[in-house]
């Protein structure tokens, strides 16, 4: 008994082949040959078998008719497409996640019933893909085909709020009377998978860190790690800046959002790629931002994180305030002696410094006219600096300048303190320096005089009734501000005040409120000097 196989579309090919000798011990028999055979490829196609018997050299029996029936098996086979409920090939990660998985047959006989049963698959282990309470995702239908070739949807719903960042895989069983008659179970089979896709960010400024300066233009580099999305296709990443005081996103200074936008396309399941905000810290200058990620696939948004609780999406935007002074909070101070300038920094939104860390302030004066740091006596620039362990993310620090020979040093000139706070490496966290900003300036006026009689001249003669006129030339005074000028002549000879023939001290005032920091007030000492004969006056004058 010889028998071949043949595939009903190509009778020139043999399949496979079988055979066996037996010997009749009956007139009526069944006799069983086996063929084995690679099946791969071969869903839909009728197979046919001829069969020869023969005795010796002589044929007996010859079937060889491609159109019997009884000598046609039918392949079944199965290709499947699964989609999200969208017909898109990626899902939402959430608690009411939709697979649809569109299986097309070939080769069923109608009006047979069969069962497809559909297992969806984790492609990165392999194994069964569960929900979020652990259990197998499955999903079954049953269905009488009306003729050999067609389509049924197999559906899964199942929660998926923690599946984010899978590729699950859809495999299919088809059975009639329970024994299995097709399958399609290829986990590198793209057409039977859907994504999870899954993002994360990590914000921070262009050297890495976690704080940006206030008041100035920054860049902040939010590194966004994406997984479960599809190797090949073409994504967007939209991030928003969100206030985290407000929970509002962050606008510019004409109400425009600040975001940021790139478009990528996947080379691998899972990845990293940078978008950068760059804007105006200012607006935000004190508290901290933070990166709202949305990954698109050109049609709707898949993937989203949005946590305004997350450290790692946030930046904080230290801020500082200082005002000058003097130790009684005086903003204008005389220069005389050693001056002690007091600085009040004032923080807001600086990291809460670790147990065995602290941050540095340092503060410089500046001279407002050239725009250069002040120098003391010896040339060196006049700094103060002290170290601080903060608890809170704002608080006050005071810092103080010690100026000796502050006549020489300070009269005259316009002081504003320039303030930087530094972190245990000595990187820059904030700092405020504004040569503009009125709280931090401190003013040392100055005044010089030149006194004569009332007609210029340097010598007088001594009489009942003498004027001496005393032009002061005052400088770096705050316009607008009331300020007044006590003048007192002073005998060269004995240093003390000289008093006139009624032995009064002789003084001269004068109020004003200067429009300019510069100007000039006479002040007029009109005395009975008959008994000055013979000494030098000088006037002394206190503004």
């Amino acid at each position: 008994l010889d028998g071949k196989l043949y595939a009903t579309d190509d009778l020139n090919t043999v399949i496979a082949t079988a055979s066996m000798t037996f010997t009749a011990d009956v007139i009526t028999g069944t006799k069983r040959l086996e063929f084995t055979f690679d099946s791969t490829g071969m869903e839909g196609k009728d197979i046919v078998a001829f069969v020869t018997l023969s005795k010796g050299n002589q044929n007996l029996y010859v079937s060889d008719d491609p159109a019997n029936a009884d000598e046609t098996v039918h392949f079944a086979g199965i290709r499947t497409t699964a989609m999200g409920s969208n017909d898109e090939k990626e899902i939402v990660a959430g608690p009411k996640a939709v697979v649809v998985d569109k299986v097309s047959y070939y080769g069923l006989t109608p009006g047979v019933t069969y069962v497809l049963k559909g297992t969806l698959m984790n492609y990165e282990t392999g194994e069964v893909a569960r929900d979020s309470n652990g259990v197998a995702i499955t999903a079954e239908t049953s269905f009488k085909p009306t003729t050999g070739d067609g389509v049924v949807d197999v559906v899964f719903n199942f929660d998926a709020s923690t599946m984010g960042g899978m590729n699950l895989v859809a495999f299919e069983q088809l059975t009639r009377n329970t024994a299995i008659v097709a399958t399609h179970e290829d986990l590198q089979d793209a057409e039977q998978t859907v994504a999870v896709p899954k993002v994360g960010t990590t914000l921070k400024n262009e050297d890495g860190g976690k704080t940006a300066a206030a008041d100035t233009t920054v860049t902040l580099v939010d590194t966004v790690t994406y997984s479960g999305v599809i190797v090949g296709k073409q994504y967007t990443v939209t991030g928003t800046l969100m206030d985290k005081a407000t929970g509002k996103a962050v606008v510019d200074a004409n109400g425009a959002v600040i975001t940021a936008t790139k478009t990528f396309t996947a080379e691998a399941v899972e990845g990293t790629i940078d978008i950068s905000f760059t804007f105006d810290s200012s607006v935000v200058a004190g508290n901290a931002v933070v990166a709202f990620e949305e990954l698109s696939n050109g049609v709707r948004v898949i993937a989203e994180h949005k946590d305004i609780n997350d450290e790692d999406q946030t930046v904080k935007i230290p801020h500082i305030r200082t005002t000058a002074s003097d130790r009684d909070g005086n903003k204008e101070i005389l220069a005389d002696g050693s001056v002690v300038i007091q600085d009040t920094v004032s923080y807001d939104g600086l990291p809460v410094a670790n147990a065995d860390d602290t941050y540095t302030m340092t503060g410089t004066l500046m001279d407002k006219e050239t725009g250069e740091s002040v120098k003391d006596a010896s040339g060196n620039p006049i700094t103060a600096s002290t170290s601080f362990h903060n608890t809170t993310e704002s608080g006050t620090v005071i810092l103080e300048f010690r100026v000796s020979d502050a006549a020489a040093v300070l009269e005259g000139k316009t002081v504003v303190v320039f303030e930087v706070i530094t972190d245990k490496d000595g990187k820059e966290i904030a700092k405020h320096e504004d040569i503009e900003d009125d709280d931090q300036t401190v003013r040392f006026p100055g005044v010089s005089t030149t006194a004569t009689d009332d007609a210029g001249s340097k010598e007088l003669f001594a009489s009942g009734k003498m004027t001496v006129v005393d032009v002061v030339k005052v400088t770096n005074v705050t316009p607008g501000n009331e300020y007044t000028i006590k003048g007192t002549l002073i005998d060269k000879a004995t240093g003390e005040a000289a008093v006139d023939a009624a032995g009064k001290p002789i003084t001269s005032s004068v109020t004003f409120v200067p429009t300019t920091a510069n100007g000039s007030i006479t002040l007029t000492f009109t005395f009975d000097g008959s008994n000055f004969e013979g000494k030098t006056l000088v006037a002394f004058e206190k503004l």
